[in-house]
């Protein structure tokens, strides 16, 4: 298969981008899938007041739908270049789909590296303002999963082992959500919450504390089971700083990635149009090459023809 240079490395960057293409799609699949509820966390806006933004889906998951869509193209260019790499001489279909191909790869990537920085402008400048307002007026409490926003934060609180937007205090003034709690060492009696059980500290060995809606299924699950009330054994770190660290974490991951990524699409890019070129400078070398041989033959026929004649 690799017997010249050109496809040589064709076969190297459609390898490369075939590693690289199926990482986005793996690692976007499993980011969706997963982490679900806490994308309802990022989706912010510059008005702390338009909560309708809840409801569509923010830059950072545009992002994800982005990368997976340029996973798949790349490895469907990889499979390409495979195959145009086995036909050097007669693929020249082939290679216009393939560079084609990898340029949509290359717009789609660079598109999402620019939603990121627009977002982390949009986070930076205006998040924890949207945030802290989300949770002040869509927080229902720990039990109730309909409200999207409200067991986003559930989920954070219980991911990240923090509490509220800069700590606890938030719940002494926020008081809309349901603060029931039992006691269950005195007959599930119920008393009132200081704090949401999803601050609490957790056992090491919950899967999802997301299928939790009663205080009877938390309460088993708590290192305190008084922790509620008393908040012993809670989390005091508020999650704005841990969400920070989260996406600064991703945005650097994300970009280094992207480099990575687009100078693979920038190499099969160039490697596509330098055999473009190559195949084009090929053919129109052929017509001149036959062009001198017919010349020549008709050169020599007419010598011959000629001494011929000096002969009779």
């Amino acid at each position: 298969m690799c017997t010249v240079a050109p496809s040589c490395v064709l076969i190297v960057i459609s390898l490369v981008c075939m590693i690289f293409g199926a990482m986005c799609i793996a690692l976007t699949t499993w980011v969706q899938m997963d982490n679900l509820d806490i994308f309802y966390m990022f989706r912010i806006s510059n008005d702390p007041a338009d909560m309708d933004v809840l409801d569509t889906p923010s830059y950072v998951e545009f992002t994800g739908y982005l990368m997976a869509v340029c996973g798949i193209v790349m490895v469907t260019v990889a499979v390409i270049g495979f195959a145009g790499a086995s036909c050097l001489k007669e693929g020249k279909s082939v290679y216009i789909t393939y560079l084609v191909g990898m340029i949509v790869a290359f717009l789609l990537q660079l598109s999402a590296v620019l939603l990121v920085s627009k977002y982390n402008t949009l986070f930076v400048d205006h998040g924890e303002k949207f945030i802290n307002a989300a949770l002040a007026h869509k927080y229902v409490g720990p039990y109730n999963r309909s409200v999207k926003i409200s067991t986003a934060w559930d989920a954070t609180q219980a991911l990240f082992g923090c509490c509220g937007m800069r700590g606890q205090v938030v719940f002494q003034t926020q008081t809309a959500w349901n603060r029931t709690w039992v006691d269950v060492d005195n007959n599930n009696k119920v008393v009132k919450a200081t704090i949401p059980v999803t601050c609490c500290s957790l056992k090491p060995d919950i899967h999802d504390v997301m299928q939790m809606t009663t205080p009877e299924e938390f309460a088993l699950q708590l290192r305190d089971n008084t922790c509620p009330v008393s908040r012993k054994q809670s989390n005091t770190e508020g999650c704005f700083v841990q969400m920070q660290v989260v996406f600064e974490l991703f945005r650097k991951l994300f970009l280094a990635f992207s480099v990575f990524n687009l100078t693979v699409q920038a190499s099969g890019i160039l490697s596509g149009i330098c055999i473009l070129v190559k195949m084009n400078k090929r053919k129109d070398d052929e017509p001149l090459s036959n062009c001198k041989e017919t010349n020549s033959f008709v050169i020599t026929h007419d010598r011959d023809r000629s001494y011929f004649n000096e002969i009779v």
